[in-house]
């Protein structure tokens, strides 16, 4: 029998389980209830130790302790199929932290959202380029000051492109009339390049 890893919540944690596990050489204290779901190893939590094997071995391929700051931390590396990972996050102060947290949640949930909805949309303005286009078309098919109000969330949406020119100190106006031109003439999404300051069709260049 090859030697394994047990991995125990703080309930049952005790040493002597190590040598009722058969074939346990490490057994690891878990204090957090909501770990064990997480682990990055492929057998399920089990609270009954005789069904722990065979049928629920896992194949992480090294486990180790090791001590960041004040705190014991265990890592498992190289699994066969791992379903998890952790993100050990540094920073100066609770309020880095947290923004840090919050960039990584979002950035992770928009990549889920991407996952399950199978569609994406090019970036660099120029799906609001085309938006705002559009909805001017549509303005004069309204009347009164429907029209404003139309006119004014066509200018809303361009405010994505102004910013990414304006944050890359390039013109304004000429830049912003370059690429709702290209859009019209392409009738492709269209953005702005910040590199060169040209349009692009954001897609093709994978933004």
């Amino acid at each position: 029998m090859q030697p394994c890893t047990c991995f125990l919540s703080a309930a049952a944690a005790s040493l002597e389980l190590s040598f009722t596990v058969p074939g346990a050489t490490h057994v690891s204290e878990d204090p957090k209830a909501e770990s064990p779901k997480v682990l990055p190893v492929s057998s399920p939590p089990s609270n009954h130790i005789p069904h722990l094997f065979p049928l629920e071995r896992t194949g992480q391929g090294l486990v180790y302790e090791y001590t960041l700051g004040e705190e014991k931390f265990t890592f498992i590396e190289k699994c066969n199929n791992p379903r998890s990972i952790t993100l050990l996050i540094k920073g100066p102060n609770k309020h880095t932290l947290t923004q840090i947290k919050d960039a990584i949640r979002d950035g992770l949930r928009a990549v889920k959202n991407a996952i399950d909805d199978g569609r994406v949309v090019p970036g660099a303005g120029a799906v609001e380029v085309s938006m705002a286009e559009a909805l001017v078309k549509y303005k004069p098919s309204v009347k009164d000051t429907a029209q404003l109000r139309v006119q004014a969330f066509a200018d809303a949406l361009l405010i994505i492109s102004k910013v990414l020119v304006q944050n890359s100190g390039f013109d304004l106006q000429e830049t912003l009339v370059k690429i709702q031109a290209e859009h019209s003439e392409s009738s492709q999404l269209v953005g702005v390049d910040l590199n060169t300051v040209e349009p692009m069709v954001a897609a093709e260049a994978g933004i």
